[in-house]
């Protein structure tokens, strides 16, 4: 649990988000606010993961401004005057949206360095509330030129597509990619992991295999068919969409 907090909530998410923020020309008080909440977040997990990661924390704690050993510091405590079940649930909401993009990105081989636009139609009523400061982060973090949102956005042709639990995302590829080049080489891709997945279900069904490989090892195997399966599934959604 403090692995999964400090390696991808606080690193791969909140530090990313906050990055303009330390980088760009902000008020004072924004600066501040971002630095509070940075170093606190910092230090509490530094002090969390010190009885496992002793020799490393001790090292980071000791470049923080002004701080001395990480033993002597206060074992942090709970506030739950912070704890907001309202705002988890949106950005959990913002960093699904952002993840789909992402992968419909990584799909279609569009370089990071390139903007696109993306539509997004809310699936709620209360839709376009839920995304109120976050539409600045989802358009960073996703490298986007424009994000409307539009409940009677229509999808047009050569467009992909995604569906979270609370909104539909549509990313119209006209003038981003080569329509033909880019379903030619899904097919191939998808037809690479379908040998995967046939060549790895041989491995599954030989009796000398699952009888002599560790557990574990077997396990990978069977977890990595599960993933073939659901690439060739995307791969396939995206080649129907094109």
């Amino acid at each position: 649990m403090i692995y999964d907090f400090f390696w991808h909530d606080f690193c791969d998410w909140y530090l990313e988000m906050v990055k303009p923020e330390l980088t760009m020309r902000t008020t004072n008080d924004e600066r501040r606010t971002t630095d509070t909440v940075l170093i606190s977040a910092l230090e509490d997990s530094l002090k969390l993961l010190h009885p496992f990661m002793p020799f490393v924390t001790e090292a980071i704690w000791q470049n923080i401004e002004g701080r001395k050993g990480i033993m002597a510091a206060d074992w942090p405590k709970p506030d739950r005057h912070f704890i907001d079940k309202d705002i988890e649930t949106n950005m959990e909401i913002t960093k699904d949206i952002i993840i789909n993009i992402r992968n419909i990105r990584s799909d279609m081989n569009i370089p990071y360095s390139k903007k696109i636009t993306v539509n997004l139609v809310p699936l709620k009523g209360t839709g376009e509330g839920i995304l109120i400061g976050a539409v600045d982060y989802i358009k960073n973090l996703a490298q986007l030129q424009e994000l409307n949102i539009n409940k009677d956005y229509k999808k047009p042709k050569a467009c992909l597509s995604a569906i979270t639990e609370d909104f539909n995302i549509f990313i119209p590829l006209e003038a981003v990619i080569d329509v033909g080049l880019e379903k030619a080489r899904l097919i191939k891709k998808q037809d690479s992991l379908k040998q995967q997945i046939v060549f790895t279900k041989k491995r599954l069904e030989d009796k000398n295999f699952i009888d002599n490989a560790p557990e574990h090892v077997v396990g990978q195997e069977q977890e990595k068919v599960e993933k073939l399966k659901e690439q060739i599934d995307r791969l396939g959604k995206t080649i129907k969409d094109l």
